[in-house]
């Protein structure tokens, strides 16, 4: 068990610490092409969704060529946000990748269509397994989390919550989120930034703002449970009352840090505040895009406050102290940077293990 006191560490994920589940940035566009026809197998006699997923499969299929042309589909919101009269295209988008990423857990291990020469698209795991040996370590007696270990990440993915649930054998993957202080909560609680374990600086996937609170649509990952996404189809698909509802849902609670909304807003405060306090950050398969300088240099400037004696480690087998030190401002007299290229399990810095 890791003592209870010592120095604090932070840990900073990107899209590559859920790589061996979800798609990479390279990645999304096959995909993106490929989920439906995935799908279909699941909802071969369901014939109730089917022009739901037709429709669908159109919309990702558009989402795969804009994130070709404009880089990464981030880049693409940002000019969807930029142009201001372009917002129902990006809460459209918001929808769509809420959804792609709320259905992908349910294809591990299912391969997509071929194409020419190309193997399909697959990911081999509902759950990137390092997770799992990650919590391991940071889970004492109890099933309580380290409280000097805060997480702070870049992804829509509820791969955190996910693993926790597995751990818990919880009835339902959103009850990490009032369990483990967890930011946007899924109950709508504000999480206080002295006391959080994981905030998502994008917002999350499939939190629907509802009349009557929000409704986390990921819940439906505990047991697999097929009825459930054909719920989510079915409301997708169910004109333009619903449809409309269903996308203004998502908007909110899936967003982007650069829209300083109140979700994004909540998530740079309580990052700020666990960076000023941390001794070590840890990075882990984040390459700090362009998207993000303007918050990334907020969070870096943060990390650097006092005199104390700091260490950064990146966690990127592509990663170099050259490239970092060229985008940002880092004193070396506060910050020692080194380099982990490991890519089997997410790094445990000696920090942790020391009272």
């Amino acid at each position: 068990m890791l003592p209870k006191d010592g120095p604090k560490v932070v840990y900073l994920l990107g899209a590559g610490a859920s790589a061996n589940a979800l798609p990479i940035v390279s990645l999304m566009p096959d995909a993106l092409r490929a989920q439906v026809p995935r799908l279909r197998l699941y909802f071969s006699d369901r014939p109730e969704v089917s022009n739901a997923l037709s429709k669908y499969e159109m919309e990702l299929n558009n989402l795969a060529r804009l994130s070709i042309d404009y880089g990464t589909l981030d880049t693409y919101a940002r000019s969807l946000f930029l142009l201001g009269s372009k917002s129902a295209e990006l809460a459209s988008l918001k929808l769509h990748l809420s959804m792609f990423f709320l259905l992908e857990p349910f294809l591990a291990g299912v391969p997509g269509p071929k194409s020419g020469t190309q193997k399909g698209y697959m990911c081999t795991y509902s759950i990137d397994p390092r997770y799992m040996g990650w919590l391991a370590v940071l889970l004492s007696d109890g099933l309580e989390l380290n409280r000097r270990v805060r997480v702070l990440s870049w992804n829509y993915d509820f791969q955190v919550e996910f693993a926790l649930a597995r751990y818990c054998e919880a009835g339902s993957t959103d009850q990490m989120h009032e369990r483990y202080n967890i930011h946007p909560s899924a109950a709508d609680k504000v999480i206080n930034e002295h006391d959080f374990f994981l905030t998502h600086l994008n917002g999350i996937a499939g939190q629907e703002r509802r009349d009557n609170g929000i409704h986390p649509w990921y819940r439906m990952h505990v047991g697999v449970a097929p009825g459930a996404a054909a719920g989510l189809f079915k409301l997708y698909g169910a004109g333009d009352v619903k449809g409309l509802n269903l996308r203004s849902g998502f908007q909110e609670r899936m967003t982007f840090a650069w829209e300083n909304n109140q979700v994004a807003q909540r998530a740079i405060v309580q990052a700020e505040h666990a960076l000023r306090e941390a001794d070590v950050l840890v990075v882990i398969g984040y390459s700090f895009p362009a998207f993000n300088r303007f918050v990334d240099k907020r969070l870096m400037a943060a990390f650097q406050q006092g005199t104390t004696r700091k260490r950064l480690v990146i966690q990127n087998p592509n990663a170099s102290k050259e490239d970092l030190l060229n985008l940002f401002e880092v004193d070396q007299d506060i910050v020692e940077i080194s380099l982990d290229t490991n890519r089997d399990q997410f790094h445990l810095p000696n920090e942790l293990f020391v009272g």
